[in-house]
């Protein structure tokens, strides 16, 4: 009878090792906040996953592996959103540059080259010509830069991009929100993955309340 109760013990453990680990779950205060007030998406149906970044951030920089890496691999239905914060006038100054860039076109080829010629070369930018410059030095050329960082819809995209950051109590670099309605919470994170770890699992609590709300008559 003993060796029975043993075999049925050590067959049980072997099942509890062989079982999947238990999916990791979104939990409030924990891993992510509500917003007071919900803010509108720009992705239409697709769940937007929007980071408030800085190029003269250096965690932003820091993070941008991980996230370009998550963005590869991101379903369908889902799209990363881009919002410069300018909290300050360095990163008000970079603002500037990557919505000329976006005006122009060449955000998508630029962005992550602004982060390497900064932070891996060493390239400074305290004003608008270093910002010119820096451009310039991507493959930009200057008069359209200049032009493009002076018009009115760049200087209206920044103060939208201050408003909207104003209206998500924006504090910090990088700052990740879902759906318009959630933070992802950085405090105890012990890495990176980890934080992607959180995003994973409130972008998939997103789409199950899309899920139901589809099927709410």
């Amino acid at each position: 009878m003993t060796q029975r109760i043993l075999a049925l013990a050590l067959a049980a453990l072997a099942m509890m090792a062989q079982a999947p680990a238990a999916e990791p779950v979104a939990k409030e205060g924990d891993t992510y906040k509500t917003l007071p007030v919900p803010q509108p998406t720009e992705t239409g149906s697709r769940i937007e996953v929007l980071e408030a970044f800085s190029y003269g951030c250096v965690h932003c920089f820091n993070f941008e592996p991980a996230l370009r890496d998550w963005k590869q691999r991101a379903p369908a239905d889902v799209q990363v959103v881009l919002l410069p914060a300018t909290f300050q006038p360095l990163f008000k100054l970079f603002a500037g540059g990557y919505y000329a860039a976006r005006a122009l076109g060449v955000a998508e080829k630029t962005h992550e080259a602004v982060f390497d010629t900064v932070w891996t070369q060493g390239f400074q930018v305290q004003n608008e010509e270093q910002l010119v410059n820096l451009y310039v030095k991507l493959g930009v050329k200057r008069e359209d830069f200049v032009a493009a960082l002076h018009s009115p819809a760049v200087n209206a995209a920044v103060q939208a991009a201050a408003d909207k950051a104003t209206r998500l109590n924006v504090e910090g670099t990088p700052s990740l929100y879902v759906d318009g309605k959630y933070q992802v919470l950085l405090t105890g994170a012990s890495s990176y993955d980890d934080i992607i770890g959180r995003l994973d699992t409130l972008v998939a609590k997103v789409r199950a309340e899309h899920h139901l709300r589809s099927k709410t008559p």
